[in-house]
């Protein structure tokens, strides 16, 4: 049974992971309307009928005031929208909290209930008019969480008249909302998204029932929910792009809308489901960091698709597209009456069912960017390009956006940290497209441990990893075989590969050394499973002990840095060897452009202006800015400001004391914690001469060449070549395909 809940609950965290959509032919768009027709383009067309909604839909914000609670569960019954959350009385004691409001927002019900559990897993309102809950009593175990289930009904009076125990079992992972569902006839099932299967729980018998098939829409799930006893559909479906009502018996699914062309912002929590009148509530809601949260209440009204007003359509393309960008369009098809824009992806998350080795998933990837590049060279150039690929640099693809900034009444260069911007510079310094945000690659150390090193260099770097060949993993999990051997390539450091330029250089002694130097570190797979995740947390903790000399470290937010400065007092910033000296490497994220051949530029610049201006990088999972450091120099100087504002809480005798304002786990099953507080004078000008000292990749080796690369590196690793045989392979290979890429580029 253990095996089972680890499986079903292994991609409950897809929330974190962008979002994959289908593509829609260009002979079913439709120019207006923001329905359902013409979608549903990775639905399984064997296992399911699907029906699509031949209306759109009105959306109108109601007047809603939340509990400031997490809303864990909603549901709908005789036009009465029911929520419902856990209120946390002590460490052993819950109450059950019921909210029902009618699709005005007017409150017109409350019920307080004890519960027998800390986590609800699923609300349903029963044909008798009942509240039936499934509920988790959720605590900390040494591998993962104990979770004790119930299955209980409560009257409209809040008496309790049934309750069943399904028994305790261990979770690896974190139980999480909408991934269960109590279905008409009472019976609980389970969504295992990685085998697309509803499992039943049946608490008669406490043990795993029927299996039932669940359609595979081709996109990530974010959400099951029960439908209205009354209602002809048995659950909701929600994934990245769409709500379908589905019925289980019939094996029909209905599209009911797109959410992006709803113009709904953020999915990431929502609660939805038809009232008796057709009309549908969506309860969307976000938390921060100070584990606050909001709701909002949202009415969608059916209306003909003929009432919706025309748009121009401007289409962005990519391999995939972020969850982020996708909010971001959303947003702008929302305000914009004239102009909507969808979007056009060439990898779906259906490419993967089934695919498990990792040469079958660069297939995957290696077929859809040949689709990309066949139609770009067909002339059908997107009017927004996301995640350009290599291609579509080197062929003229995206225009200068420099022009458009130096236009801009509200935009600057100066606006930006200079190091940040000229990493997105193409080679002959256009900007072709940009990220608002980015992060610092780097090493870390500290004196006690490297503080002897008078300059740090690549040849200081290998000989300090033949000195401690034998000591077991002193360099943590960043510095593996492959990934000594990029770093070296990829930065540019020893002048090894150069793309722009054409050149290639490795059949020489450096690189013959650099090849056997690497053979003295571990691969991936000989490092123990408590250093396999790498975060910097474990790292720590490796380092304090002695057990680790150095870190890789990836600096995301401005907690990253300080967390390894306010452990070590000493703490030592190496950066990336060069023959001159260690330097920090700016790294890049998600990116977007304007497609050349555009008829809408203007318009397009509307679009991205607005990731550029000091409103544009929605730090909404906290103020630390987990998503990435901002390129905009005002935005990180307000991370800075309130990282160094002291959390202090004054107790009930008037005495004051900080606390932590952050708080992180370390990922090696050691269930120990790092706390930080507010962030030191120091610690703040550290991290920003870092910034303002990093230099882009020099050279940012293409997968093309990385692929020639890797496969002449595997025979070496198996000893069949010599590191000098495997110099001159990789010499000649490179060459080659440097002649084709010049040719390619009429140079």
């Amino acid at each position: 049974m253990k095996k089972v809940l680890s499986l079903f609950l292994i991609c409950i965290f897809i929330l974190n992971i962008a979002a994959c959509g289908s593509r829609t032919p260009e002979s079913e768009r439709e120019q207006g309307g923001t329905g359902g027709a013409g979608i549903g383009v990775g639905v399984d067309a064997e296992m399911i009928n699907t029906h699509f909604e031949a209306f759109a839909y009105h959306r109108e914000r109601v007047e809603f005031t939340s509990s400031g609670n997490f809303i864990q569960a909603a549901t709908s019954h005789a036009n009465q929208i029911y929520y419902a959350y856990i209120d946390f009385i002590s460490r052993d004691n819950f109450n059950l909290i019921i909210t029902n409001t009618d699709a005005d927002g007017n409150e017109t019900g409350r019920l307080e209930i004890q519960s027998p559990g800390n986590e609800i897993a699923s609300f349903k309102i029963t044909q008798a008019g009942n509240y039936a809950f499934m509920l988790f009593h959720r605590t900390i175990a040494t591998q993962g969480f104990d979770i004790e289930a119930y299955y209980v009904e409560y009257d409209r009076n809040g008496t309790q008249l049934i309750q069943k125990e399904f028994g305790k079992f261990t979770l690896i992972d974190n139980p999480q909302n909408n991934t269960f569902v109590i279905l008409n006839d009472g019976r609980i099932f389970a969504l295992n998204t990685n085998e697309r299967t509803l499992n039943e729980l049946d608490f008669n018998s406490r043990d795993w029932g029927e299996t039932l098939p669940f359609p595979d829409t081709g996109n990530m799930i974010f959400g099951i929910f029960p439908a209205d006893a009354n209602s002809s559909f048995d659950i909701f479906i929600s994934d990245t792009s769409y709500l379908y009502g589905y019925n289980i018996e019939k094996n029909e699914m209905t599209v009911l809308f797109d959410w992006m062309q709803t113009g709904f912002v953020n999915i990431y929590y929502i609660h939805t489901g038809i009232l008796d009148d057709e009309r549908i509530f969506i309860l969307a809601g976000d938390g921060n960091a100070r584990g606050e949260w909001d709701a909002e209440l949202y009415i969608l009204t059916p209306v003909s698709r003929d009432e919706m007003p025309e748009k121009i359509i401007l289409t962005m393309s990519g391999m995939t597209v972020s969850q982020d960008m996708r909010q971001a369009v959303a947003a702008f098809n929302n305000k914009n009456s004239d102009y909507r824009i969808e979007i056009y992806e060439y990898i779906n998350q259906a490419d993967y069912v089934g695919v498990t080795e990792s040469a079958d998933f660069i297939a995957v990837h290696d077929r859809a960017r040949l689709r990309f590049q066949v139609d770009l060279m067909a002339g059908n150039i997107p009017d927004i390009i996301f995640n350009p690929t290599s291609e579509v640099y080197d062929r003229g693809f995206l225009i200068d956006l420099y022009p458009f900034i130096d236009a801009d009444p509200d935009i600057n260069r100066s606006d930006f940290f200079p190091s940040a911007l000229s990493a997105m510079e193409w080679s002959d310094g256009t900007l072709l497209s940009f990220s608002n945000k980015f992060y610092i690659e780097t090493i870390m150390s500290s004196y006690d441990l490297l503080g002897h090193i008078d300059k740090w260099t690549p040849a200081v770097l290998l000989t300090l990893i033949e000195q401690v060949k034998d000591k077991p993993f002193p360099f943590g999990a960043g510095f593996i075989r492959d990934n000594l051997i990029f770093l070296m390539l990829n930065t540019g450091i020893m002048g090894y590969i150069d793309p722009d330029n054409f050149n290639v250089n490795v059949d020489n002694d450096e690189f013959i050394s650099l090849l056997k130097t690497a053979m003295m570190l571990p691969t991936y797979s000989d490092l123990p499973p408590d250093m396999w995740t790498g975060d910097i947390i474990a790292e720590i903790l490796r380092m304090q002990k002695g057990e680790q000399l150095l870190s890789m470290q990836y600096f995301y937010n401005v907690n990253d840095y300080q967390y390894f400065t306010d452990s070590f007092p000493d703490s030592l910033t190496l950066g990336i060897p060069t023959e001159n000296g260690g330097v920090h490497i700016i790294g890049q994220f998600q990116q977007i452009g304007i497609g050349a051949g555009t008829n809408h530029v203007d318009i397009v610049w509307e679009f991205l202006r607005e990731f550029l201006l000091p409103s544009s990088v929605n730090f909404d999972r906290g103020m630390t800015g987990d998503l990435g450091l901002p390129l905009r120099i005002d935005l990180f100087d307000n991370l800075i400001e309130e990282a160094m504002i002291p959390n202090i809480h004054v107790n009930a005798a008037g005495e004051s004391k900080e606390l932590p304002r952050d708080r992180r786990l370390a990922q090696d099953g050691s269930f120990i914690h790092l706390e930080l507080y507010a962030m030191s004078e120091e610690t703040a000008s550290g991290l920003r001469n870092i910034i303002e000292s990093a230099v882009p990749l020099k050279t940012g080796l293409g997968k093309e060449i990385r692929d020639v690369i890797t496969g002449d590196l595997v025979n070496f690793y198996l000893g069949e070549k010599t590191a000098e045989e495997t110099a001159r392979i990789i010499q000649n290979r490179a060459e080659i395909w440097m002649s084709e890429q010049k040719l390619m580029a009429g140079r």
